[in-house]
């Protein structure tokens, strides 16, 4: 099975393919060629399925060199974190 055969049979595809809201808090996804990563509902131009890697979090992505979309620019505050202790702590 080749790369993208993988990434478009992966459930997390059709999260990004339905610009799925409710699968932010799940994953993000980068795209190698632009070297950005977004969240599932991110409206940008969707990415070849051969140019995208899954991460749990938005601090993974980051370490393998990605950075925070500027149109979904909220995806390093809500994935794979806990935002309402954050809140919480900013409000303090």
């Amino acid at each position: 099975m080749n790369t993208q055969s993988k990434i478009e049979t992966d459930p997390r595809w059709m999260s990004i393919v339905n610009r799925d809201a409710t699968a932010n808090l799940s994953f993000v996804y980068a795209v190698k060629t632009t070297g950005i990563y977004c969240k599932p509902s991110c409206p940008s131009r969707r990415a070849k399925p051969e140019n995208v890697t899954y991460f749990d979090t938005a601090d993974e992505a980051e370490q393998a060199g990605f950075r925070a979309c500027l149109r979904c620019g909220t995806a390093r505050e809500t994935v794979g974190r806990n935002s309402h202790a954050e809140a919480i702590a900013r409000a303090c």
